[in-house]
């Protein structure tokens, strides 16, 4: 390959297809500051085996069901 054929780039940085984290989730994450207690965040990391974000993420998502749930029934 000669030098006329190699792509114009410095090879530093910038996006590359397949490249970093996989997402966890279909719905993009927003990053926000929560302050817990110690048994707070024991408690989310148990629930979300060792995952604190995940945790918070599964206990949220399980009390909108249940609230829609309700919401439901009283229809």
């Amino acid at each position: 390959m000669t030098w006329q054929d190699t792509p114009k780039t410095t090879g530093w940085g910038g996006r590359r297809t397949g490249a970093g984290r996989k997402r966890s989730t279909e719905e993009p994450l927003h990053a926000r500051e929560l302050r817990l207690t110690m048994p707070q965040i024991a408690f989310l990391n148990r629930y979300g085996r060792g995952n604190l974000s995940a945790g918070a993420r599964q206990l949220i998502d399980a009390a909108i069901e249940r609230e829609r749930d309700e919401e439901a029934t009283r229809r």
